[in-house]
């Protein structure tokens, strides 16, 4: 099926789900395919490559936080937004095509610089963050 004809039928089926009171939902393809959409179309068109915007964001983040990111930091940041939203309970579809989205930049942008074994984020608890903050 195209993907115009394709696009149509999930549009149909969300409003006709809206009109009806019912909770809209997404399927696995659904979200992948939509992700798909955004990161390798009108976001790139927009933005430029991830691997360019994220590079760019580390760099901001870096001087601001003075510590190293990397782009697939970014990635993974922005990940943890998404998911940090979903967890309020107000997720809304687009919260997951986010979220896929971003994993299929930080996968494409780890394999490509050679990072897809390395994980240089430090894990700290929490405690850890407030008395840094306090200091």
């Amino acid at each position: 099926m195209n993907t115009m004809k394709k696009n149509s039928r999930l549009k149909k089926r969300k409003e006709e789900e809206l009109l009806q009171g019912l909770l809209f939902f997404m399927t696995r393809p659904e979200i992948l395919d939509e992700a798909k959409k955004c990161v390798c179309g009108k976001r790139e068109q927009d933005y430029g490559s991830p691997e360019n915007n994220f590079a760019t964001i580390a760099k901001l983040w870096s001087e601001y936080c003075d510590y190293y990111f990397k782009p697939v930091d970014v990635a993974m940041m922005m990940a943890l937004l998404k998911i940090a939203r979903i967890k309020t309970g107000h997720a809304t579809e687009d919260s997951f095509v986010d979220l896929a989205g971003y994993a299929a930049c930080g996968g494409e942008i780890a394999a490509k610089t050679g990072q897809l074994k390395e994980c240089d984020m430090v894990l700290v608890s929490i405690d850890d963050v407030k008395t840094k903050g306090e200091n």
